[in-house]
């Protein structure tokens, strides 16, 4: 990581991303509560749907734990209440038989759809986006990403 040598500011950048942070998962976690899902529970069902739709290929679990960033052991327990709630479905992987494919269902892919619909709109207002920001916004968000990954 590298070290920062600007003097500081009249506000610590720490808590002030830490402030906004924190209003911005608030308004999200009520999104989320309208709907019955877990920030987990909507973190995996969201990574199914746009992992499929970017790498165009089925999703084995370990590739979904991957692109969400989140631990296999935790993946398990989350799959199988999605898989319960008609979210997903799981599949025997077609070359590894110790894998298994995961799929949304067609209601999985109708709430992640509608959520994401929603989320978009949070974050429209509450990062006081246009079409044109959004765009510099996203990447911003990748690169960060991108560059802060062990």
């Amino acid at each position: 990581m590298k070290k920062h040598t600007n003097e500081p500011r009249s506000e610590n950048s720490f808590v002030l991303i830490n402030q906004v942070v924190d209003l911005w998962n608030n308004e999200m976690l009520l999104i989320l509560k309208q709907h019955n899902l877990s920030h987990a529970e909507f973190t995996i069902l969201s990574s199914i749907y746009s992992f499929n739709r970017l790498k165009n290929k089925n999703a084995s679990q370990v590739d979904i734990c991957n692109y969400a960033g989140i631990k296999q052991m935790n993946a398990s327990i989350l799959l199988r209440k999605l898989q319960e709630r008609k979210f997903i479905s799981r599949k025997e992987h077609p070359v590894d038989t110790r894998a298994k494919t995961v799929h949304l269902t067609p209601l999985g892919e109708q709430k992640a759809i509608k959520i994401l619909a929603e989320l978009d709109t949070l974050n429209y207002h509450f990062f006081q986006l246009t079409k044109e920001s959004e765009i510099v916004f996203v990447n911003k968000l990748q690169a960060l990403r991108d560059n802060n990954r062990n």
